[in-house]
This record gives C-alpha cells, structure tokens and sequence, in this order.
C-alpha cells in the first residue's frame, strides 16, 4: 500500500495535512470527493488533489513501477483512463526504460481498470474502532484490512453484488452475502462491523439448512472429500475410476472461506448400483446408492425444506407456531419465484 508521503509532490507538510483529514494512503485518497477534501484540509488546492489521484490510479496498474507512473503521469496521462486510451508508440516514449511486452501488459490493465469495478470497505468494532489485520474475501478475491480498518479491492464485474467476508480470530466474523460493486473512481465505502469477541468463520451447507449468498456472489471450487458422504446428501455421478469406483458430487453447495464449495466424494463400486451412468443422480437408501432423478427444481425445493426443518427443529407447540409452520412449508414447497 502506498503511503501518501510517497506520491510524487507531496511533502511533509501535505502529508500532515491529508492525515489530519484521516487520509493517510493512496487507497484513502482515491475513496475521497477532491473539493470536500480540500475543504477538510485547508491550504490544499483542488488542483494538486485532482494531480495526486491521478498519480494514485496509475499506481493501481498491475506491475506498474512507482516511478512509472510518475513518467506517465509526467507525459500527460491523467489517470488509468487517459492511460488505457493510450497506443504502443506513445506509452513507448513515455517509458523509453520498459519492454514493449510490459508496456502491453500495462495498458491492458488499465483498460480492465476502466471497464471493472471496486468494493471499498472500513473494518470496525460496534464502538467505532477501527480493526487491523482482519481477513477479507470479497467475491473469493482475498484482502487484508490495514492499520485503520480499511481495504480496496479492485477488478471486479460491474452491475452485480458480491459476497464479502471479514473474519479477525479474536474480534469475530461477518458475512454480508449483497454487497454492491462500485466503479472504480467511485466514493462508496462499506462498513462492516465486527462483534469483538473470538469466533470461527463458519462453514454453511444448503445440506443443513444454511443460508448462503446468492449463486454468482463468490467463484465456486471444488473439493475432494476424503471421507463418506452424509447418507442425507444427494450426489451427482460425474464419471468413474479405472476400478469401477465413481467420483460424485453432492448437489449441495457449501460456503467456505469465501467461496462456494462443491463437495465430490468417491464412491466404491460395491456400493453402486448397476447400469449407472454419468450424470445419474444417486440416493442413499441404507445399504447403497440407488440411481434417482432431481431436477435443478427438485434440488432448490430441497435446500427450501432443509432450511425449514432447521428453522423448526420440533414440531410446533403452539398454534401461532403452527400457523407460521404452515405458511413457511407452504411457501417451501413452491417452485415460484422468490
């Protein structure tokens, strides 16, 4: 992270005056409106704040050396935008020290900086302060908050809301599943509150009835499980092993570490039905696997009912109870959609 005594052209006494203004890095600076900035922080024009960001953008670009940017900058690029617009020849002579393969490099990325978008985020405790060191996943892309509870995380696909995870082994864990993505040179910054005791990041499975973000929130991996699937899990054959054995996913996702998980298990042949083939759906019925058929509506009426039957773990004791048992069965069981 660069610090913003290291922008070209800001001296002590700016520095002073942007930290007095709780701007204290690159990040900060680029999260700021440059004329409310320069009412916080008397004596700094507009100008040499607009300059600065600039310098700051160009920073962004992947593999893009300091004093790069500081070349660009000086050679009339503005920022990232001005830059992506840029052809060989004219980056060429602003960075007469670069290959033509890195200057290639650079200016691609400028263009996904342009056309992608950014969640900029403040860690912090119920009462305000600030948490450093907390662990960050946003859409999968892993982050860690700085000194004053913040991060900046960039490239991401427009128009979409993502999954945000922030975990700190000693002040807890949140997961906020509809975090909206902002363009680049957007002022939006989210808060994420931790509740300041120790906690685990939990692992969520549709299997036991969990929540989890909406598909396309985070990337989804797959992982190979070592031991037996649950007897309650509905696998999918994907294809079989040279000695007959099947590898099988389970049609429930899980949510971990910020990603989804889809869990895939190998299965002995013994325990396989015969005349399987891929893309069988498979059952336990207590002794083996029998073939059975889910269709994509068949499996989100199931992670509906499993989320029921961990919101109402006995049976109703009350008529209220029952009534709002009903109703929630009742919406369980359509395939409307919500």
């Amino acid at each position: 992270m660069v610090e913003v005594a290291d922008i070209p052209g800001v001296g002590p006494a700016e520095a002073q005056a942007l930290a007095a203004a709780s701007v204290h890095s690159a990040d900060d600076l680029l999260r700021s409106e440059r004329t409310a900035l320069a009412r916080r922080a008397p004596g700094l024009a507009v100008e040499r704040i607009r300059r600065w960001q600039g310098w700051a953008e160009l920073a962004e670009i992947r593999d893009l050396p300091p004093a790069a940017a500081t070349a660009l900058q000086a050679a009339g690029a503005d920022g990232v935008e001005e830059f992506a617009g840029w052809g060989l020849a004219r980056a060429r002579a602003a960075l007469p020290g670069a290959g033509d393969e890195a200057i290639l490099g650079w200016i691609r990325d400028a263009v996904r900086l342009v056309h992608t978008g950014v969640v900029n985020g403040e860690v912090r405790l119920r009462d305000g302060t600030p948490v450093a060191g907390a662990a960050v996943t946003v859409a999968g892309r892993p982050a860690v908050s700085d000194a004053r509870g913040r991060f900046r995380v960039l490239r991401l696909a427009l128009d979409r809301t993502v999954a945000v995870t922030v975990h700190h082994p000693a002040l807890g864990y949140r997961l906020a599943p509809k975090v909206a993505v902002s363009r680049s040179s957007a002022l939006v910054v989210h808060g994420f509150v931790l509740p300041g005791r120790p906690a685990q990041a939990p692992v969520l499975s549709e299997l036991r009835g969990d929540r989890l973000p909406p598909v396309g929130a985070a990337p989804i991996a797959v992982r190979s499980e070592p031991g037996a699937p649950d007897p309650a899990d509905i696998l999918m054959v994907i294809d079989r092993h040279a000695n007959g054995d099947a590898r099988a996913a389970s049609r429930f996702l899980d949510f971990a570490e910020g990603r989804f998980v889809r869990r895939v298990y190998r299965i002995a042949e013994a325990e396989l039905p015969a005349g399987l083939s891929d893309g069988d759906d498979l059952e336990w019925t207590g002794t083996l696997w029998a073939p059975a058929r889910f269709t994509a509506r068949d499996i989100a009426r199931q992670v509906r009912l499993r989320a029921l039957q961990r919101r109402f773990p006995r049976a109703p004791r009350s008529a209220a109870e029952l009534d709002r048992f009903v109703r929630a069965l009742a919406r369980a069981l359509s395939d409307r959609r919500r």
